[in-house]
């Protein structure tokens, strides 16, 4: 019998992950406007936004990762969240990043990008508390619903949130020849772009 090739692998892979996660226990989508609306919460969902686009541009699309990989990150850091736990990075250990071996197939990448965005907020004081954080968590996976296609490795949701980003919000990051984390000029690109919508 020949031997699985990685795409097979990848899709037994995630249809076993939706499998062992029952839906009653899985966080619900949030489809409403409330904390795209909400003063005090629309700078961290765009940053969440960006730190998604940032992963996935920076390696995750090299690295066989796709919106159902968002999904898990997502709906862990929620329930995460709900049990209290502290999501942000020790500030001693703020710079560490995953190396390349963690990347493949791990959807903590993204959960890694978005608490790096947070941890930025969290220095000015200026992060929403914890079910606020809940609330713009929920609405990435109502952005997410909407937009994905429903088949095994697909990133409809992550191009499209990556032109989103670029169209509206003239959001760049080179992917050629990246290594794991973003660059200086990368990171204060995106801080800039999102105090220019927050303005």
């Amino acid at each position: 019998m020949p031997a699985k090739s990685h795409a097979q692998k990848r899709k037994e892979k995630l249809k076993k992950r939706a499998e062992k996660k029952p839906r009653n226990n899985r966080p619900e989508p949030y489809f409403g406007l409330h904390w795209r609306q909400k003063t005090d919460c629309a700078h961290t969902l765009l940053a969440t936004e960006i730190g998604i686009c940032s992963a996935w541009l920076l390696g995750a699309h090299r690295f066989n990762l796709c919106d159902d990989d968002v999904v898990e990150a997502v709906e862990n850091m929620i329930l995460r969240l709900r049990a209290g736990q502290n999501l942000l990075p020790d500030p001693d250990a703020s710079e560490q990043v995953l190396d390349s071996e963690q990347w493949d197939s791990n959807p903590e990448v993204f959960a890694d990008m978005i608490l790096r965005h947070w941890y930025q907020i969290s220095k000015s004081g200026s992060l929403p508390g914890r079910e606020d954080l809940i609330g713009i968590l929920r609405t990435i996976l109502g952005s997410i619903s909407n937009v994905r296609l429903e088949r095994p490795g697909s990133t409809h949701y992550l191009q499209f949130v990556a032109e989103w980003l670029r169209k509206d919000f003239d959001f760049e990051m080179s992917v050629e020849a990246v290594d794991m984390t973003a660059s200086d000029e990368d990171e204060d690109n995106g801080s800039q772009m999102i105090d220019r919508a927050s303005a």
